[in-house]
This record gives C-alpha cells, sequence and structure tokens, in this order.
C-alpha cells in the first residue's frame, strides 16, 4: 500500500485492510486509519456499458417462477446509470425491473437470474453493495377428488362432481375429460368453472370420467382417479306427454294421408 511518492498511510505490520467502495479501512494494534483511495479494485471506471450477471440463482424448484421483487442497495453518483433484469427461463428472456417492486414475467420459467447493466465515465464508478430477490414459483393445484357416479344409468345424462382443489395462486376452472375408453384417447373436454356438471347425449355403453384443475396462471394439476359408468337405456328418456302427443300424432297423421288417397281418388273419377 506505501508507494513511493505517495501520502498513503503505511499498512505494513496492520491487523486488517478492507476495501469498501471508496475507502480503503486498515487496522493496526493502536488506530484505524480510512484512506480515501482511487482505482482500486473496488471500482470500475471503465467507461461505457459493462454488464454484471448471475449464474442461476434458483436450482431446486422444478414450478414455473411467475413473479419476483428485485431489492438492491447500491450508489448511483450523478453521471453513472444501472438498469436491473430478471430472467426466469435461464436467460433466454431478460425483462427490465425496478428494485423494490413486484415484478410480473412475461416469460415465465423455472430457472431465475439477474442482470445488471452499469454505465457511467472513466472518473466515477457505481456499487453494488448488495442485492436480493424474493420470488414466487407457481406450484400445480391438488388433484380433486372425483365422486364415482354410479354402475348403470338408464338416462341419457349423467351427474359428474368432485371435491374441489386447493392451489396457492387459485383455482381459475377444472377440465372434466369423458371417453369411451379408458386410456382416453379421444376424449370430450368440458371446462367447467364449478365443481359438478351434467353431461347429455350418452348412448348404451361403458363411458369413462376424469378431472384435473387449471389456476390463473393456467398451470394445470395432476389428473383425478378415473371413474366409470354403464348406460343402459331401453327406450328414449322422453316424458310420457310427449309420447302422447307423438302418437297421436302419427294417427293423426295416417288419418290425413288416408283422407287425402280418397278424395284423390274420387276427383279422378269426377273427371272422366
Amino acid at each position: 500500500m506505501n508507494q513511493p511518492g505517495s501520502n498513503y498511510a503505511d499498512a505494513i505490520g496492520a491487523v486488517k485492510v478492507t476495501t469498501s467502495g471508496d475507502y480503503t479501512y486498515v487496522v493496526n494494534t493502536t488506530n484505524l486509519i480510512i484512506i480515501r483511495h482511487y482505482e482500486s479494485s473496488a471500482d470500475t471506471y471503465v467507461a461505457g456499458t459493462n454488464i454484471a450477471q448471475s449464474i442461476e440463482v434458483d436450482s431446486v424448484t422444478s414450478e414455473f417462477i411467475r413473479t419476483a421483487t428485485l431489492n438492491v442497495n447500491d450508489f448511483v453518483p450523478l453521471g453513472t446509470q444501472v438498469d436491473y433484469y430478471l430472467s426466469a427461463d435461464g436467460g433466454a428472456h431478460w425483462e427490465i425491473v425496478t428494485p423494490g417492486v413486484l415484478h410480473e414475467f412475461v416469460n415465465p420459467g423455472s430457472e431465475l437470474q439477474w442482470r445488471a447493466e452499469l454505465v457511467g465515465p472513466n472518473d466515477k464508478s457505481l456499487h453494488i453493495y448488495d442485492l436480493t430477490i424474493d420470488y414466487f414459483y407457481n406450484e400445480a393445484p391438488s388433484i380433486p377428488l372425483i365422486t364415482d357416479p354410479g354402475i348403470v344409468s338408464t338416462t341419457s345424462s349423467v351427474q359428474v362432481s368432485w371435491a374441489a382443489s386447493s392451489d396457492d395462486a387459485g383455482v381459475d376452472h377444472y377440465e372434466l375429460q369423458i371417453d369411451t375408453v379408458n386410456g382416453f384417447t379421444t376424449p370430450t373436454t368440458y371446462n367447467v368453472s364449478g365443481i359438478t356438471r351434467t353431461v347429455t347425449g350418452l348412448t348404451n355403453g361403458t363411458y369413462y370420467f376424469r378431472v384435473r384443475a387449471v389456476d390463473i396462471w393456467e398451470l394445470a394439476g395432476d389428473w383425478s382417479d378415473v371413474v366409470d359408468i354403464e348406460v343402459q337405456i331401453t327406450g328414449l328418456d322422453l316424458e310420457w306427454w310427449v309420447y302422447v302427443i307423438v302418437g297421436g300424432g302419427l294417427v293423426l297423421l295416417v288419418l290425413i294421408i288416408v283422407i287425402a288417397v280418397r278424395v284423390r281418388k274420387k276427383k279422378a273419377v269426377a273427371t272422366r
């Protein structure tokens, strides 16, 4: 530290020498010397734009990181500038953030990193003393418990219900699937806002049902257990008065046809 022709104090025999910001602290057995220094290892002093970038902050979670708040303790003197960025997808997309303000990612992901772009002249430097990130990663909704609708249905409709799922962000809707095969190769899917749905238009056969929850971030949970129902309809699922109207209509239609035929025959004889 003691250089020829300099005014720096001699640090020989010092107990501790620490550099922080623009100052160097020299501690010995008798006193503490604080020295104002220039262009030390703690300063940048490189004119233009320089980038500081972190490695992956979170490597544990496999869920999507949706929001984060960057908190920073820095020193930005007049004539310098620093812009902060966060990436939730491993640096594929960088999104500028305001320190201390909650940021919602346009491109969520599971690999969080931070970045700082430092701008300044060659005669002064800004400093970043410490930086922390509070972030929220989205967990998938819990699996809903579906109620077995029964074994046999003699109607063409069935009501399917399930217990509500829980989610840290909130459930937006449920996806109910129905198929004639247990593998759900060509299912019909219904988006349901509640926890029950009446499925209509069923014909004779076996149907399989399953349901899952989707949260407000469009993250879907796992499918529930599969339940099935066997539909056996012996006749049309209609009210008795429908049969009376339809039956009466058929009789009336037959009478009209017979009368029309007779009238035509009479007209044909009269024209001879």
